[in-house]
């Protein structure tokens, strides 16, 4: 089925007819995460034009959402549109609060910011570009690719893979379009056609949709002969493995975690409510190396 005849054709739900919109970019760019949003600044200024495709009305991913330290230990070393976000933030703050302000030194020259500021970065980073459009709530669910047969085909979505990677690949396809549905409503669709395909999304869920192999969890150490691979537990900067490390494989994904600025200015607090579920008892062993390092001054009150 061609595009035209696909985009010509009505669903009914509950008594009302939806058509899905047409889009048509150079490059799309599915995700608004940092690297989303590096691709589709580094595109448009190359002279494409870009659709950057953001599930949430959020533009940042996690770097706008808490993660608010940059990690850098070699600041010399990144360089790119990292240095212009990092020289950015420093110039919100010097004019927001003045050069010598308090602000300005605890941003560390750009490198560390509130949440709510990276965000505002990234969005006037986009808006700089006339030749991006950032379309928010939509969320991909399908694709279509092209074969070496030259036939237009819905992509069959990528397969989970258990074990060691397979020798043996599918078949080369093109990925031609993809359509993304409304996140506050399904029944309204967009067809989106580009030349090139960016998957910014954390987990690679772009690629799954277009007939990619994936694989869920961590290999176990067996598999290509890699120490700490499988199921271990480490203590940072220690690489011996701690009690509990099998090498096994299973089912664990990296984790998340929550980071936040908190203030000691009364009147610009809320409370912070512990969770319904929370059990202290499954952070004890944090606790005790929390102890540990605030004992030997690597934990320091600010």
């Amino acid at each position: 089925m061609t595009l035209p005849i696909l985009l010509a054709i009505l669903s009914s739900v509950g008594g009302v007819l939806f058509a899905a919109e047409s889009q048509q970019a150079d490059v799309v760019v599915v995700a608004a995460t940092p690297a989303g949003v590096a691709a589709a600044v580094a595109a448009a200024r190359s002279g494409a034009s870009v659709i950057l495709l953001e599930e949430k009305n959020h533009v940042g991913g996690v770097v706008s959402a808490g993660l608010t330290n940059t990690d850098i230990y070699k600041k010399g070393a990144v360089g790119g549109l990292f240095a212009e976000f990092v020289k950015r933030v420093r110039e919100h703050y010097v004019k927001t609060y003045g050069e010598h302000s308090e602000q300005v030194k605890v941003c560390q020259g750009g490198h560390m910011f509130e949440a709510k500021v990276a965000e505002r970065i990234f969005r006037d980073m986009l808006a700089g570009e006339k030749n991006i459009r950032l379309i928010e709530k939509k969320r991909v669910v399908s694709a279509r690719v092209v074969g070496a047969d030259g036939i237009e085909r819905e992509a069959p979505r990528g397969t989970r893979i258990n074990g060691p990677q397979p020798r043996v690949f599918s078949p080369a396809v093109k990925l031609v379009s993809i359509t993304a549905e409304d996140s506050d409503d399904s029944r309204i669709k967009m067809v989106i056609q580009a030349k090139t395909f960016v998957d910014a999304t954390y987990e690679g869920d772009l690629a799954a949709l277009a007939g990619v192999p994936y694989r869920v969890g961590r290999e176990s150490r067996e598999a290509y002969g890699e120490a700490h691979a499988g199921k271990i537990y480490v203590r940072f900067k220690d690489t011996n493995p701690g009690p509990g490390s099998t090498g096994e494989a299973d089912a664990g994904i990296q984790a998340f975690c929550f980071r936040m600025h908190v203030t000691k200015d009364q009147a610009n607090t809320v409370p912070i409510e512990k969770p319904a579920a929370f059990n202290r008892d499954d952070y004890r062993a944090m606790l005790d190396d929390c102890k540990g390092r605030y004992e030997t001054g690597r934990i320091r009150p600010i």
